[in-house]
């Protein structure tokens, strides 16, 4: 039993050890720094009772035994406080506050501690007194409780106590991560408490008691286990930590708690923050609440940065780390500003022209009809006069002839499509949804590849076909997958759903992009708005769209939020 238990005093010297220094690097978290706390105090536990088995001097070993309340009193405390920042994180920015109300009885221990090892006479009988031989104790001493050790033993068992609850009742409430830390800890801590109020409380074997510490290493692997999984952000690999230090953009990292967790050399240079500054809580630091004020934008050195966020989660879904990666913005927001102040006078131009929209198209109906029909009969004689420069063999003649009746013939055809589009009573044929998206979609082809933007297609209804012009049908599907395309971010989706429902056929067309407020949506959809529709278009083919849709005797909604997307839908009359 012995030898069993010295080899478990070296395995819990050893694993303390080392899990000490793997954490060292991370102790400006407010968690991490506790478990370090613990494990130092259990290293040094550990290592005096390995110094009481090998010195003889009397004198020495009760110092030694007299010096552990100093490091374990602390202990206790401890291990509540990171149960709560585990188990009730929420609660735990309330109760923080009064965490310093636990730490009074170690710290009343310590003192009576500290005043025993001076010698002071009013302290002698506070801790440990009465010190002998220990019969086959292997140079162990037994010794008196003292008043102060006796309340704080009644303090450890309170403290032990109320984990236990803290494990029950998240086993029983919780689910998922928070009710495996639990199982966790709880199974790291039987054996240490176990044989803890055994010794202390049942069999009252003076020997075992100052032992208890061999058989604190499951609860301590269990912990870091934990702890680690619960808040580590694991980024401090060799080359990982040299990439991440020498990234051109600023990356801030803060910890669930808000805390600074670390930051680049960049980021360190823009804000002006050092190693001295982690671990202190994020509203110390002015530049940083402006990141967490969740902002897009922030202004630092007189410079714009566009702000992008990234949460980090564990695989039960609890955010352990927030992520902030600034991207200077500010020659885009020159040019972006340049670019407004040509919008504006291209907007006051559009509301010119959607003024005078309707006079227009009456007057391509009339000119798109006469122009045909003159520009067919210059075609009828072109033909001829093509016929008569072949018969006389006058070849260059007859082949330029044929370009300008080719040029003719495709200016005729444009013209026929301007009267499609504008005449009030259109050719009405029978057309394939399907291949008008396709064709449409085909013609975005450059703002497509530009923003690496994937269509998916959501053909519930296979085969749907409207009585329409086939012109008609391609605008329409063109205007909106433009605009889905115009305000989606970077590498997403445009969504497209085609469906039959009873007597209408519905298109869906949405995007993830940035979105737009209610105003803004009213205002694309008020009938009476002769103004540019969009805050960064001139809404010219929505005006044209919700025309066509009018014509088709169909509906359009759209439903949008800022930062959720766009949804537009349009419901059609089935053939």
């Amino acid at each position: 039993m012995f030898f069993i238990t010295y080899v478990s005093l070296i395995v819990t010297l050893m694993l303390c050890s080392t899990l000490a220094v793997r954490l060292w690097p991370y102790r400006h978290s407010l968690m991490h720094r506790l478990l370090l706390i613990n494990q130092v105090a259990f290293i040094l536990w550990t290592f005096w009772l390995l110094c009481i088995f090998a010195i003889p001097d009397f004198e020495s070993r009760v110092l030694l035994t007299r010096l552990r309340p100093l490091v374990v009193a602390i202990t206790p405390p401890n291990w509540v406080v990171m149960g709560l920042m585990v188990f009730y994180r929420d609660q735990w920015e309330k109760w923080k506050k009064w965490a310093v109300v636990i730490y009074i009885i170690p710290a009343l221990t310590i003192f009576a501690a500290a005043s025993s090892i001076l010698n002071f006479s009013y302290a002698e009988h506070w801790v440990f007194y009465n010190f002998a031989e220990m019969p086959s104790g292997r140079g162990f001493l037994s010794y008196t409780f003292g008043p102060v050790i006796r309340v704080f033993f009644a303090f450890t068992l309170v403290c032990v106590s109320s984990l236990y609850i803290m494990y029950v009742h998240t086993a029983i409430k919780e689910r998922g991560i928070k009710r495996r830390y639990a199982i966790l800890f709880a199974l790291g801590s039987s054996v240490h408490m176990s044989l803890e109020m055994y010794a202390r409380y049942y069999v009252k074997d003076m020997l075992l008691m100052q032992l208890s510490v061999a058989y604190s290493w499951p609860m301590v692997m269990m912990f870091y286990f934990a702890v680690r999984r619960h808040e580590f952000l694991d980024i401090k690999t060799l080359a990982q930590e040299r990439v991440f230090r020498n990234l051109p953009n600023p990356v801030i990292t803060l910890t669930a708690q808000n805390e600074l967790w670390d930051l680049n050399n960049a980021a360190s240079k823009l804000l002006q923050l050092g190693p001295s500054d982690l671990g202190k809580p994020a509203r110390q630091f002015p530049q940083l609440a402006k990141l967490t004020a969740n902002s897009e934008t922030v202004e630092y050195a007189g410079r714009i940065h566009q702000v992008f966020y990234h949460a980090i989660k564990v695989s039960g879904g609890e955010q352990t780390a927030s992520v902030y990666v600034l991207n200077d913005v500010h020659p885009i927001m020159e040019l972006n500003q340049d670019l407004e102040e040509s919008n504006a006078i291209l907007r006051e131009l559009n509301s010119e022209i959607l003024r005078m929209t309707e006079f227009n198209r009456r007057i391509q109906t009339v000119l798109s009809h006469d122009m045909t029909g003159a520009l067919s009969s210059v075609n009828i004689l072109l033909h001829g006069t093509r016929e008569i420069a072949e018969e006389r063999q006058e070849t260059e003649l007859a082949t330029r002839l044929e370009k300008i009746q080719q040029a003719s013939s495709g200016a005729v055809s444009l013209l026929r499509n301007i009267l499609a589009w504008s005449s009030d009573e259109d050719h009405a044929d029978n057309v394939d949804l399907e291949a008008c998206l396709d064709a449409a979609w085909a013609q975005l082809t450059p703002q497509i590849l530009q923003k690496e933007i994937q269509l998916r297609k959501n053909i519930v209804t296979s085969g749907l076909v409207v009585k329409s012009s086939r012109f008609m049908i391609e605008a329409i599907f063109r205007n909106l997958l433009s605009n889905a395309v115009r305000y989606s971010f970077p590498s997403s989706y445009v969504d497209v759903s085609l469906l039959s429902s009873g007597n209408e056929i519905e298109i869906s067309i949405s995007d993830s992009g940035r979105g737009m407020s209610l105003e803004v949506v009213n205002s694309i959809l008020s009938r009476d708005s002769k103004k540019p529709m969009g805050s960064e278009g001139f809404g010219l083919g929505m005006h044209f769209t919700m025309g066509f849709v009018d014509k088709l005797h169909g509906k359009i909604s759209i439903s949008s939020s800022i930062g959720q997307g766009t949804t537009v839908k349009v419901l059609l009359p089935a053939t």
